[in-house]
């Protein structure tokens, strides 16, 4: 939503034109305000745009298609000629189809060294069942990752993987939940202490990158800052886990993989309900951090591909060989321990 509305840029945008199209999720919003600007265009909003549901692909392709079906009736030249490109393109399917073959396909990833990938790639590797939330982490349901088996809504896995627990005995020592930590405090406490209650047996991992990193990096009860960024009180995940008498509570640097792996092991293991604190900062947020200089020495390189299966973009395979792409390098250094062959180095 924007407002205070920008009043004067609006009406320098819509100056030379004739029609003004506006394309808002639910409530119209914008529409409505732009509307008492009193301005001397046509505004279409609402009457193509529902007003319930979310605004994906399939939807912006149906109000696509609608918005050029009237404009093909508009008589104005000016429309016509406007929109002559659009509509040339929208009757000629077997072009557009030759333009998609062309584009190179490029899916949403975690960032280069985002603490959350190195904890959904130890989930795939012990073949958990893992009860998702919404967040960054999200993402790790997409290739190569492919970890998360749920997401509902904000701090719903907590809660699903206990009721998984409870009508199906044969899934204990399998099923784990994550929820980042702003989630947690948002709608995760009640679940966290359900699970206590109701004796689960479940690994919940509370994925702490100091942040509110999927909206903006917003402060939360957890990062000991107010909105105005005044200190205040630092509440951690880990000690409401001790407070709801849970026994296991750990808390551990996800970029240490090895031990991250062992942990998770152990406690998936145990007859008794674990919290795991996977305790790292976004990398967007440590401004300064010392990139260092990791390389794939060409030599030792094996060229198995299990570092692609890691799913960071830095890595990349070009000309036959694997490499990292220094602009995009993080130097997170967690490949440096998947690669059995021990190809990937810090070059000083």
């Amino acid at each position: 939503i924007t407002n205070p509305l920008p009043q004067n840029a609006i009406k320098d945008f819509t100056k030379d034109k004739k029609i003004l199209i506006i394309i808002e999720e639910l409530e119209p919003f914008l529409e409505e305000q732009i509307k008492m600007l009193g301005l001397s265009l046509d505004i279409w909003g609402k009457k193509y745009v529902p007003q319930v549901g979310e605004l994906n692909l399939l939807a912006l392709e149906e109000i696509k298609q609608k918005i050029l079906k009237d404009l093909i009736g508009v008589k104005d030249k000016i429309y016509n000629k406007t929109f002559n490109k659009s509509l040339s393109l929208s009757q000629n399917q077997k072009k557009e189809q030759e333009l998609n073959d062309k584009l190179i396909p490029r899916p949403p990833v975690l960032c280069a060294g985002c603490p959350h990938r190195a904890v959904f790639f130890v989930l795939k590797k012990l073949k958990t069942i893992v009860m998702g939330d919404i967040g960054c982490y999200t993402l790790s349901v997409l290739p190569p990752l492919n970890s998360l088996d749920s997401c509902l809504c904000m701090g719903a896995g907590v809660g699903q993987a206990l009721g998984m627990e409870k009508a199906n005995p044969s899934l204990k020592g399998k099923i784990v939940s994550v929820i980042g930590d702003s989630t947690f405090f948002h709608s995760g406490i009640t679940p966290l202490i359900d699970n206590a209650y109701n004796q689960g047996t479940g690994v919940i991992i509370i994925l702490d990158n100091q942040t509110t990193a999927m909206t903006g990096h917003q402060v939360h009860p957890g990062t000991g800052k107010t909105l105005r960024g005044l200190k205040t009180v630092d509440l951690k995940p880990e000690d409401f886990a001790k407070a709801a008498k849970i026994k296991n509570v750990f808390v551990i640097d996800p970029y240490k993989i090895k031990d991250l792996e062992k942990l998770i092991k152990e406690e998936l293991n145990k007859p008794e309900l674990s919290v795991i604190v996977c305790r790292r900062a976004c990398v967007l947020i440590e401004k300064d951090r010392i990139l260092k200089n990791v390389v794939i020495d060409q030599h030792e390189c094996k060229k198995c591909g299990l570092c692609l299966q890691f799913g960071c973009p830095a890595i990349e395979f070009r000309n036959e060989s694997y490499k990292i792409n220094s602009i995009l390098c993080n130097s997170c250094g967690v490949c440096i321990h998947i690669c059995k062959w021990k190809a990937i180095k810090i070059v000083e």
